[in-house]
């Protein structure tokens, strides 16, 4: 298996540069590791990862739109003494939802749908008749292809999923019949709460499209029908077929995805870390060696990121330590020179912010520089480098 050169400094202990200034140059030191990507156990505010972790998400992520038509079914009073092909009656839904995790998510739910039943025989009365339903649902859908074999593929071909919600329907315009009196029917609107649930089955397309076929029951009250003497539940059964688009995510993905190890990045930290390490020098004054006692790490951003990606949180927690073993300055330093300041201030505030807020440390012992050399000769002091 081909290897690589990397310098003990990418995760929690392999960054953690502690530099003590000497009489003589301290020499760069490497080992070799495999190039294969590895996923090692860590700590970062106080919970412990030892596989691979998701991306983070923003608010905008992960949305969906859905569009379907399909056929309902009505279960109520003296239903069934319609054909079974008449009691199918059309019926069309819209949905808006969003993916919490790859386990979870939450849906919004519109459907249109016609429900149709039979006269009770009892009145005289043998004619069928047909309505209009309007419901409203909000639903949990858990994702059962990634709950029971696991998360395992970002992108995957088929998905099943099962879906649990309440909501309304409102129940009105029916169809014009004047025997309703006599048969004992009730056409005023109601409203009436509903339970539903079901299954998804999703086939993906592209990035964006899925193809969902969907099967739901759902459970009203007895007056559904418009027969309010009885005090049976009544029901829906619904199976729609439509497409989804799923809303593309802040950083050009289409779903969930786990953190991926740049080894381009990997190698240019190396370079870095040689580089500075060749750079500690011994300051001798009147033959008296100077301990500067600096304690320092690297933390790298995305390309024209400003949030700390997940993996570098590690090095943030790495300088807290320090801070706390030493209670010192914290300074915040870029590696090299700035190009864009703006930037620079929004990568090193969000590193401040951090400090303060996970690891309770005070902001005013956070210092933010903007050149290196301000802190070079700085004795016992903690500094985080952002790498560009």
């Amino acid at each position: 298996m081909r290897k690589k050169s990397l310098v003990i400094a990418f995760i929690l202990p392999l960054t953690y540069v502690g530099t003590t200034m000497a009489q003589e140059s301290i020499t760069t030191q490497t080992i070799e590791v495999q190039s294969d990507t590895i996923y090692p156990e860590y700590e970062v505010y106080g919970k412990k990862y030892k596989e691979k972790i998701l991306n983070p998400t923003r608010f905008r992520d992960n949305w969906f739109f859905g569009v379907g038509v399909g056929t309902t079914i009505s279960m109520c009073e003296f239903a069934t003494s319609n054909d079974f092909v008449k009691r199918l009656r059309p019926a069309g839904m819209i949905s808006i939802g969003k993916w919490i995790s790859p386990w979870g998510g939450i849906r919004l739910q519109g459907t249109m749908s016609q429900g149709y039943s039979h006269s009770n025989p009892a009145s005289g009365i043998n004619d069928s008749y047909h309505w209009r339903n309007y419901t409203f649902y909000g639903d949990g859908i858990f994702n059962l292809t990634n709950l029971v074999p696991g998360f395992t593929a970002e992108f995957r071909r088929f998905q099943l999923m099962a879906l649990v919600g309440v909501g309304a329907t409102h129940v009105g315009d029916y169809q014009e019949k004047d025997w309703y009196g006599q048969a004992g029917v009730s056409t005023k609107g109601r409203n009436l709460f509903t339970f539903h649930a079901g299954l998804i089955a999703s086939v993906r397309l592209s990035n964006h499209w899925c193809f969902n076929l969907e099967a739901n029951g759902t459970i009203l009250d007895g007056s559904y029908g418009g027969i309010e003497d009885d005090n049976k539940n009544n029901g829906l059964i619904n199976v729609f077929a439509g497409l989804v688009y799923r809303v593309k995510n802040h950083d050009g993905s289409y779903g969930f995805t786990y953190v991926q190890r740049n080894t381009e990045t990997i190698k240019q930290l190396n370079q870095e870390i040689n580089r500075l390490r060749a750079e500690v020098k011994a300051d001798t004054i009147k033959g008296k060696v100077i301990d500067l006692n600096q304690h320092t790490t690297l933390i790298s951003f995305q390309p024209g990121k400003t949030e700390i990606d997940q993996l570098q949180e590690v090095n943030v927690y790495t300088a807290a330590q320090a801070y706390n073993k030493e209670q010192c300055d914290v300074y915040i330093s870029p590696d090299s020179v700035i190009e864009s300041e703006e930037q620079y201030s929004q990568r090193a505030n969000n590193i401040k912010d951090v400090l303060m807020k996970h690891y309770s440390v005070p902001a005013d012992r956070i210092r933010i520089i903007t050149d290196r050399k301000e802190v070079e000769e700085v004795p016992n002091c903690v500094i985080l480098y952002i790498v560009k």
